[in-house]
């Protein structure tokens, strides 16, 4: 009976040690390691004045570079999990472009279990707060496979006596293809996952609540090696940011 019992632990410490060697081949285990993006935005044409002398402001493109640093590494029950900290952020747009850009919704984790990537992001800003926002991506995904909906609920402050609550849906979540993608930081072979995104704007400032689904379909490219390379966020009418992965130092 205790020969069995040993053989048990054995091969569940055989077997969580393989968890964590294939976890942490991610670069994004290791402390210190860091990661830029390069974020750009496109605006819509936005038009002013009276209908008789109206104007059209072109479309602009701001651009930002982020680095991101991994604080600390943990194992817990299983599960590999990291930190990211958001540790400088350059406005790279001309000043007579200039947009600056809000720090809401940048990733602050990441979980490995053996089989899932997870990429968490808190929400907050001025006057918002918002739960942890999870996005999943199987290690062992292929091309056609549907990936798991997610949900995000942001409440926002001081807006009347009671805070409103945003919910944005993550749907329609799909391994479209397999492509290669190049950056400055290097070239990896990514998994393309499509996905849609709808959000639930509550009543507020005199506007009744509605449903924007006018953003159609954005892209995420996953590596499995790398993790995320590339995501592709359209607000629609050609307005978007597109994120991409420059540097790993």
């Amino acid at each position: 009976m205790k020969q069995i019992i040993f053989s048990i632990a054995l091969l569940f410490f055989i077997g969580r040690d393989a968890v964590y060697a294939q976890c942490r081949s991610f670069p994004f285990f290791h402390e210190g390691t860091q990661f830029v993006f390069l974020q750009e935005t496109t605006t819509i044409p936005v038009s002013y004045g009276s209908f008789q002398n109206q104007k059209t402001l072109p479309p602009t493109i701001s651009k930002r570079r982020n680095t991101y640093r991994i604080d600390s590494v943990r194992s817990r029950g299983g599960i590999l999990s990291a930190s990211f900290y958001l540790i400088k952020s350059e406005n790279l747009t001309p000043d007579s472009m200039r947009k600056e850009t809000s720090s809401a919704g940048i990733f602050s984790g990441i979980q490995c279990n053996g089989n899932t990537i997870s990429y968490l992001t808190n929400v907050k800003s001025a006057g918002m707060s918002g739960m942890d926002f999870t996005m999943d991506f199987p290690l062992n995904m292929k091309v056609g496979d549907k990936l798991k909906d997610q949900v995000s609920t942001i409440k926002i402050e001081k807006i009347g006596k009671n805070p409103a609550t945003n919910i944005t849906s993550v749907t329609r979540r799909e391994v479209v293809a397999n492509e290669m993608v190049l950056t400055p930081a290097g070239s990896w072979k990514c998994f393309k996952v499509s996905q849609t995104v709808t959000v639930q704007i509550p009543a507020m400032n005199g506007r009744p609540a509605y449903t924007d689904n006018s953003s159609g379909i954005s892209y995420i490219w996953f590596s499995p090696e790398m993790g995320l390379i590339k995501t592709q966020a359209n607000y629609g009418e050609g307005a978007g940011t597109v994120a991409t992965l420059i540097s790993v130092r």
